[in-house]
């Protein structure tokens, strides 16, 4: 702990440092109907700029408390997963699958797809799109886990969210 304390002002500074050349990069997704418009799922539209900073602020470690609600296994080389209402949907690339879990973390359902997921992200309360390498969007209705329709795209897409 010493150790921690006597290079504090170095940390400090170098997070200083680090935290000027943070750049706040928004992406806002304008929904359009997804059941009779097969061409696009909307609009992008991409801002930058850079976040306020007030200062850094000093955190005591040794006096807060976290608590850990559940974890959630996860065994797969490549995952992606958003909070999905209260609860968790997670793509799993070597079983090629979106996996639901429920707001304890319990897995609820399963729905295996041709391709593998490389990204998820919700469209509504009921449905995500789940990007694929092999160049097609899996539009999903999530509780229960069905495949509504499959898009074909003319490139392959990793990392569709930011």
């Amino acid at each position: 702990m010493e150790e921690i304390f006597r290079k504090m002002p170095q940390y400090e500074n170098d997070l200083s440092k680090v935290v000027q050349e943070i750049k706040d990069i928004s992406i806002k997704f304008e929904a359009t109907d997804i059941i009779s418009n097969t061409v696009s799922f909307g609009h992008l539209h991409s801002t930058e700029q850079r976040p306020p900073l007030p200062g850094l602020k000093t955190v005591n470690f040794q006096t807060g408390k976290l608590k850990v609600l559940f974890t959630i296994d996860v065994k797969s080389n490549y995952n992606s997963g958003i909070f999905f209402n209260d609860d968790i949907v997670i793509t799993d690339w070597d079983q090629k699958s979106v996996i639901f879990h429920d707001n304890t973390g319990k897995q609820t359902g399963v729905l295996s797809v041709q391709n593998d997921p490389t990204d998820i992200t919700k469209v509504n309360d009921q449905t995500v799109a789940v990007s694929s390498d092999a160049q097609k969007f899996f539009i999903i209705n999530v509780n229960p886990l069905n495949l509504i329709k499959t898009l074909d795209i003319s490139v392959p897409v990793w990392d569709y969210v930011w």
